[in-house]
């Protein structure tokens, strides 16, 4: 009997051992499960709660290999939703592992800096909006959009929470950073279809400067005579593209409309003899125009009727490395130049240079100035 016992005693002990085996963790020598498939389009969320013991959650997952110790970025290890769709919503649990705060382009590393690639999918152009969820108040992340190459110099908000607007396409990145060791991060998102994407992006169509702005509307800016030198920016952009202006006279000047955000080069004439001006920023916008067929006994003359202050730089031509004349304000303190032409010239490129950099529009006046005749 007591034989018995001995063999059922380690029966029950051996298939006990045996269950523990087979319920226990998953073999840690094995990859993770596959990332992004969840079903989102369809999850339910409350930003509002106060816990989040009943918001249903997205684990994102971890980056494969992280071992809690400092590593250096790498924008093909992440996690990813798979394809959003406008009007999905959802909340999400990133896992947040350190990183060396040198690769870190969004968040203040001071503090030591944790951060997880989120990766996402877009069938057509989108606005998402994250909310950083958390108890008490939510403190800020850093939120960087970057797109499907990961560039450093892409859009990033700091904050609760934040918004981008995003082309269609695989592989869509947002990094999530936080200025601590943190190990996890709740975030809810929103899907919405976008006008145009990505925000900020801009283009010249039918004469005028049209930028995406938020992904919400498309602004419009005219260009100096309606005209674009190229797909990407007006005519009078560079030096190249100077727009030819015929002048009129004083009482009837020809003049020139247009807005400056349509205008993106600058520093054409820095270091130039003769170009030098105090009161106007050398990082500022150049436009450039054309004049031909100078008359000799005639003074041309610039002036600006618009807002703001500009440098008025009068050069031969494209490949000049000086300025015949340069100046802000005449002896009125208008601000105007007068240029009164030698014999030898007929043909001169006028370079205006604004005092700032403040987005706003532009008027100039040309004309050619009468002498007057005096009796022989």
């Amino acid at each position: 009997m007591d034989e018995l016992c001995r063999y059922g005693m380690a029966l029950m002990i051996t298939s006990l051992g045996c269950a523990i085996i087979a319920c226990g963790d998953d073999d840690p020598s094995l990859p993770p499960p596959p990332a992004g498939m969840n079903d989102i389009g369809h999850q339910e969320s409350d930003a509002g709660r106060s816990t989040f013991d009943s918001v249903p959650l997205i684990d994102a997952g971890v980056d494969s290999g992280s071992t809690g110790e400092p590593e250096s970025i790498d924008c093909s290890r992440d996690s990813s939703l798979g394809l959003l769709e406008p009007g999905a919503q959802g909340t999400v649990e990133v896992k947040l592992h350190p990183v060396d705060s040198p690769d870190v382009t969004c968040s203040d590393a001071d503090e030591g800096v944790a951060a997880h690639n989120l990766r996402f999918n877009l069938a057509s152009s989108a606005i998402i909006r994250w909310t950083h969820l958390h108890e008490g108040g939510a403190p800020s992340l850093g939120f960087h959009a970057l797109g499907q190459e990961c560039h450093e110099d892409s859009p990033c908000q700091i904050g609760a929470s934040a918004q981008f607007a995003h082309p269609a396409g695989a592989g869509q990145l947002l990094r999530i950073e936080k200025p601590t060791q943190a190990t996890s991060a709740t975030l809810h998102f929103e899907v919405e279809d976008a006008l145009c994407a990505p925000a900020g992006e801009g283009w010249c169509e039918d004469g005028a400067y049209m930028e995406c702005y938020q992904g919400q509307r498309i602004d419009s800016y005219p260009c100096a005579n309606h005209l674009c030198a190229m797909a990407g920016s007006c005519v009078a952009d560079r030096c190249t593209d100077a727009l030819p202006v015929v002048p009129g006279t004083p009482d009837a000047p020809t003049v020139i409309d247009g807005h400056r955000h349509g205008y993106t080069h600058s520093a054409h004439f820095d270091g130039f003899q003769g170009c030098e001006l105090d009161n106007i920023k050398s990082e500022s916008t150049d436009l450039f125009f054309a004049i031909d067929d100078i008359p000799s006994d005639r003074s041309l003359v610039v002036e600006s009727l618009g807002q703001g202050t500009y440098g008025f730089f009068i050069l031969s031509d494209c490949d000049a490395s000086q300025c015949l004349k340069a100046g802000s304000s005449d002896e009125e303190f208008n601000n105007r130049i007068h240029w009164e032409p030698n014999t030898s010239v007929d043909s001169a490129i006028v370079a205006i240079r604004p005092s700032d950099s403040v987005s706003r529009a532009f008027s100039f006046a040309f004309s050619f100035d009468e002498t007057e005749e005096t009796d022989p």
